[in-house]
């Protein structure tokens, strides 16, 4: 594909040029599509869609890691974002697409709109079924789970650690760091200590100071922090991330947040002061955490 080699301009001149250009106008709904802006990558694949013979005849690097596919098959498949009850048609229609994590991923977007989220649950059932051995299609719904705000996170806990569930059991050997810190959260909040640290506990943290991962343990340990639980390991971790990386600012504000939540006030604040010194410039929101945190070392508990 050509999204990074043609400005927008350009791309937009030479569809006005000839709009009956398959591979232009797919161009075009990539670039919209890689923006965020799908209301006009839309515009592009419904035009794409209505001359099926003519982008059916186009082909390019159009899959999501350069694989050739035709414009048509890639336009239905963007086309399942405005058009999710389309989804089934487009699997059957490319039911080896290499489209189909891309599918899912457009579909899950979907899953922020209150109003349409129980329909698009509804799909990814019917994709599960449909799909058992496919780990996108789990993820995404966890993901998604974990992601919801305390007051929906408890409206929707038994669906999401029934979805948590499966993923862990089905998929254990494949689960990525975000997919295992979703259901760390997942776990942990519904109370279940021994499925989160089985997920993304010490076990994990190890393997991580075993390949010397200070970034790994920084995501880590700042994770658990935010959580408020695992702080003993937490603080473990991110101790050895500072060793790995003790110029990396980030990996200090992290091990002072750790400190802090465990109440080590005074570790806290050092911490923070040392992730100031290695970074100046973002010297306002460092102070704002030393004052946070002296301030409540002030208040009643």
């Amino acid at each position: 594909m050509l999204r990074g080699e043609n400005t927008l301009l350009s791309m937009k001149s030479a569809y006005s040029a000839d709009p009956s250009n398959p591979e232009i106008a797919a161009q075009l709904a990539g670039w919209f599509q890689d923006k965020y802006m799908f209301d006009s990558m839309v515009v592009y694949v419904d035009a794409i869609v209505a001359d099926e013979d003519a982008a059916s005849a186009v082909k390019g690097a159009f899959g999501p890691n350069g694989e050739d596919v035709s414009v048509y098959e890639y336009a239905r498949a963007l086309q399942v974002y405005n058009a999710p009850d389309k989804t089934t048609a487009f699997l059957d229609d490319f039911p080896q697409s290499v489209m189909f994590n891309e599918v899912g991923s457009l579909l899950a977007r979907q899953l922020r709109n209150e109003e349409k989220r129980p329909h698009i649950l509804d799909i990814f059932s019917d994709l599960q079924k449909s799909h058992p051995d496919n780990y996108s299609v789990f993820a995404w719904v966890v993901r998604f789970y974990a992601s919801l705000n305390p007051e929906d996170k408890e409206k929707g806990q038994a669906a999401g650690i029934k979805q948590a569930t499966i993923l862990f059991e089905r998929f254990k050997d494949q689960l990525a760091p975000d997919d295992l810190e979703a259901l760390a959260a997942i776990f942990t909040a519904s109370g279940d200590e021994e499925k989160a640290m089985q997920a993304y506990g010490p076990e994990y943290a190890q393997g991580l100071i075993n390949a010397k991962d200070a970034n790994g343990l920084n995501a880590y340990s700042w994770f658990w922090a935010l959580q408020g639980a695992n702080l003993d390991n937490a603080l473990n971790a991110a101790r050895k991330a500072v060793e790995f990386a003790p110029e990396d600012d980030n990996i200090w504000d992290t091990l002072s947040m750790v400190y802090w939540k465990k109440g080590m006030h005074e570790e806290a604040i050092m911490s923070e002061k040392r992730a100031l010194e290695l970074n100046p410039a973002a010297a306002k929101s460092y102070q704002d955490r030393i004052d946070q945190i002296e301030a409540s070392m002030s208040s009643p508990a």
